[in-house]
């Protein structure tokens, strides 16, 4: 997983609370900045789950209000085209979270990417309908999966290449025992979603 997706999910989850001027955002200082409370309750949960500091707080406030005032100012560019102004925008975004990924310690990094881990499971889960005994052997499988990844980067004999194939196989060794488990409709619904992600 690339460690810019995971800022682009404090992005989403802080970003409505940070851009109310606080964290722990009351319903009416919500709407006033266009953000619904419950999106505003997530934010507040998460700047707590990762422990930032008023001073990250601040700073990833100030990151993306300069991010927004760009991204006005492309999107009202009468001299750009449409597919000008996406690719603009997208690089906004990409400095944004670089930046952003900066005030972020290693620490909060890793918990980030928890949190989205289990996210994007819940809503495979929810999406294929899994049974209970499938997410218990899915779950497993990850599991064994995970280690055998974490013995590969451990591994003092391999090269940084090496160990990048090595994990690479492990992936896909645990996918394919993940489709094993999965019926025929649900197996076509996984490569449905796979093919809808590559395609963003």
């Amino acid at each position: 997983m690339r460690p810019n997706r995971l800022i682009v999910l404090i992005i989403l989850l802080l970003g409505a609370a940070l851009a109310a001027g606080q964290v722990q955002t009351s319903a009416k200082a919500a709407k006033a900045a266009g953000v619904t409370h419950a999106k505003a309750a997530k934010a507040g949960k998460v700047a707590k789950a990762l422990g930032l500091t008023a001073d990250q707080k601040a700073k990833i406030k100030a990151i993306r209000s300069e991010a927004k005032t760009k991204k006005q100012s492309v999107e009202s560019d009468a001299s750009l085209t449409p597919e000008a102004k996406k690719t603009r925008i997208k690089q906004i975004r990409a400095n944004a979270i670089a930046q952003i990924k900066q005030v972020l310690t290693p620490e909060q990094r890793k918990k980030v990417l928890k949190a989205r881990k289990g996210r994007v499971a819940k809503k495979l889960a929810k999406a294929l309908n899994l049974t209970a005994e499938q997410k218990t052997k899915i779950r497993a499988l990850r599991a064994e999966g995970k280690s055998q990844a974490a013995a590969v980067r451990t591994d003092s004999s391999l090269d940084a290449a090496a160990k990048k194939a090595k994990i690479r196989e492990i992936r896909k060794a645990t996918l394919d025992k993940i489709r094993q488990i999965l019926t025929p409709e649900q197996q076509s619904k996984l490569d449905a979603l796979h093919k809808g992600k590559k395609r963003k």
